[in-house]
């Protein structure tokens, strides 16, 4: 099959992006997953927590019980901390849920 699309034929494509941090997760994809995680997943920081602490094989902070500002905090220092690539997994996790 002959692929005779406008941007094919004129060589116009997606640009090769360059890679700039390979081993980290910055602060703004951390702040990004719980901000996906709440406005679009609709999860609440309570069911948010747990998926983090069982990502992170973490204990919640059972002194942690109204979800604004307490829990939400806990979920932020929770993503702030983890390594990188645990973050990753997190918002793999948190999309599947």
């Amino acid at each position: 099959m002959n692929d005779d699309r406008f941007s094919k034929r004129l060589g116009y494509g997606p640009q090769e992006a360059e890679i700039s941090i390979r081993d980290d997760a910055p602060y703004e994809v951390r702040a990004a997953v719980l901000k996906i995680a709440e406005g679009e997943l609709g999860l609440g920081p309570g069911l948010l927590r747990d998926v983090l602490c069982t990502v992170l094989r973490k204990v919640p902070d059972r002194s942690n019980w109204s979800a604004y500002p307490n829990i939400w905090e806990e979920c932020q220092r929770l993503i702030e901390g983890a390594p990188w690539y645990r973050v990753y997994i997190s918002s793999r996790r948190c999309t599947a849920i």
